[in-house]
C-alpha cells in the first residue's frame, strides 16, 4: 500500500494531505483489527479456561468417588477382621493373650483329628 501511495505522490495524482488521511485510516483499521483480534483471542482463552476447569472438576469428582470407594473397602475389611478376631488385626497386646505352647499343641492335634 505504501508503495502505491508513493507512486501516486511522485506522479502528482495525490497530494500530501490526502496521503496523511489514507495512512491515518490504515492505522485506524489496523488498530481496530488488532483490538478485535485481541478480543477474539481473549474470548477463546476464556472458553478454554472454562473447559479446562470443567475437566479438572470432573477429575476431582472421580478421585473423590474412588477415594470413597476404597475407604469403604478398607472399612469393610477392618470391620470383618474385628468381627472375626474380636479386635483390629494388630496382634496380641500383652503376654497373657499369647497362647501357651501346650494350648497350641492341643489345638493343632484337635484340628489334625478332624
Amino acid at each position: 500500500m505504501e508503495h502505491c501511495v508513493s507512486i501516486l505522490l511522485q506522479t502528482g495524482i495525490m497530494d500530501e494531505n490526502y496521503e496523511n488521511r489514507i495512512f491515518g485510516e490504515v492505522k485506524r483499521r489496523e488498530t481496530l483489527f488488532k483490538r478485535n483480534l485481541t478480543l477474539s483471542f481473549l474470548s477463546e482463552a476464556q472458553d478454554l479456561k472454562e473447559q479446562i476447569g470443567s475437566m479438572v472438576q470432573d477429575i476431582y469428582l472421580k478421585i473423590d468417588a474412588l477415594a470413597s470407594k476404597y475407604q469403604t473397602a478398607i472399612d469393610n475389611y477392618q470391620t470383618g477382621c474385628e468381627q472375626s478376631f474380636g479386635e483390629t488385626p494388630t496382634g496380641p497386646t500383652s503376654q497373657d493373650e499369647i497362647p501357651s505352647t501346650s494350648d497350641t499343641k492341643a489345638v493343632t492335634s484337635e484340628l489334625a483329628a478332624r
